[in-house]
């Protein structure tokens, strides 16, 4: 294999050794996560038998291959699923044969379903932080909201209306949802409550638990398996609707806003860089988008979304400036996605202040960078001012093919 071209010089050789210390520092992150979170028990509720993994496997195999004479024929394939899988349900949630879980929660009766969240519900902690675990929990909190969200459409068929107790299911829903207050109960003070949020954030599989939840609290569904796989490769924005909630999730976003909300301002922009916190944060952002006022306020409005609050935070409240901070986000290939998002999530006023504050001045130098660009697609295409669309077309456009040169991706999209 032919050896690596190397840039002869001084600057080129400062610069692999600072990537060299960046590349160690990450191996060492890395290798300090792998002791906290991946030293657990692996099988925290037992093993299955070896007869029982055979038999699950071939399950997920019937699932995949998805080819019933019937639907009677698939009908007595899942009900004699659930007869097997009676009293071994946490142990094949933390399984490697659990894989089957996704397809059967798609097409399992509301009944059923509601016994699993029931299970589910008093070894949530357990199961957010497992490696398999995690994942039948998301799928169990996804495929329960999918119900209740046909509850509040009224789009549930006759003969599933009376399959089980109305307001049982949400109950139970609401009791899982809780899982981030693992300890809520032990006091009532706010700074208190919730202690291992934000070390969940950053937990490699609790991270994702958090991240069904808040989506789940914002009304969108989880992609659906029982589609073809060729699905599996098109964009989230097609895989995923918005619903209508019920109110008890409304107050459930509005408690989880507020606590996040009150952390120190050092600890939240910490999580900005976190590869595993930046989903759940993204979810954060979009859940406390501005809404459009249905009439005209008088004077400007004291709320600050939390967007706005990670990016204009007060400058004695963090370590660092709001300008340090956002360049860092700007240049940072984990950290520029949370820019994107709140670009995408504010407000006109507030895209206009930041444009000025932090794009203005610099437009060339953001546009050259390998993370920085994409923010400024994002900037370009919310920007709804027409003297700053064409102030930034006259710095970019004779800039177009040197930019295109240096960084396909540079797009002026307006």
């Amino acid at each position: 294999m032919p050896r690596e071209r190397k840039q002869r010089g001084h600057r080129q050789a400062e610069k692999r050794k600072l990537a060299k210390e960046e590349q160690e520092r990450k191996f060492l992150e890395s290798q300090e996560r792998y002791v906290l979170f991946y030293n657990r028990p692996k099988h925290p509720f037992g093993m299955l038998t070896r007869e029982d993994e055979r038999f699950f496997n071939e399950v997920y195999e019937e699932f995949r291959k998805n080819e019933w004479d019937d639907e009677d024929a698939k009908e007595a394939f899942m009900q004699n699923v659930f007869v097997e899988m009676k009293g071994k349900e946490l142990k094949i949630a933390t399984s490697e044969v659990g894989r089957f879980l996704e397809m059967l929660l798609a097409r399992c009766p509301r009944k059923e379903l509601e016994n699993i969240v029931e299970l589910f519900r008093g070894h949530a902690k357990e199961l957010a932080r497992h490696r398999f675990g995690s994942f039948a929990l998301e799928k169990v909190i996804g495929y329960a909201a999918i119900w209740l969200f046909k509850n509040v459409e009224e789009t549930v068929v006759p003969y599933e209306e009376h399959e089980a107790e109305p307001g049982s299911l949400e109950k139970q829903l609401l009791e899982i949802l809780e899982v981030s207050s693992f300890c809520a109960t032990r006091a009532h003070k706010q700074e208190l409550v919730y202690p291992e949020m934000n070390e969940i954030f950053v937990d490699p599989f609790a991270s994702h638990v958090y991240h069904t939840i808040l989506n789940t609290l914002d009304g969108i569904s989880p992609k659906n398996p029982a589609e073809d796989r060729s699905t599996k490769k098109r964009k989230l924005k097609d895989d995923t609707e918005s619903h209508r909630t019920p109110a008890s999730f409304n107050d459930l976003k509005t408690k989880y806003l507020n606590i996040v909300k009150s952390w120190d301002v050092s600890v939240t922009r910490t999580l900005a860089f976190d590869k595993y916190a930046v989903p759940t944060l993204q979810s954060l952002i979009r859940m406390d988008a501005p809404k459009a006022p249905k009439k005209k306020a008088k004077g400007k409005s004291s709320y600050q979304t939390f967007g706005e609050l990670l990016i204009f935070a007060q400058e004695d409240e963090s370590k660092e400036s709001n300008e340090e901070f956002v360049n860092k986000l700007l240049r940072d290939t984990v950290g520029s996605r949370i820019m994107e998002t709140v670009l995408q999530s504010s407000s006109p006023a507030t895209i206009r202040l930041l444009f000025d504050k932090y794009f203005k001045e610099r437009l060339i130098e953001l546009a050259e960078d390998d993370a920085a660009n994409f923010v400024l697609q994002r900037l370009l295409e919310r920007l709804d001012s027409e003297e700053d669309v064409l102030e930034a077309s006259e710095v970019l456009l004779p800039h177009a093919q040197d930019l295109i040169c240096i960084s396909p991706f540079v797009v002026a999209k307006r």
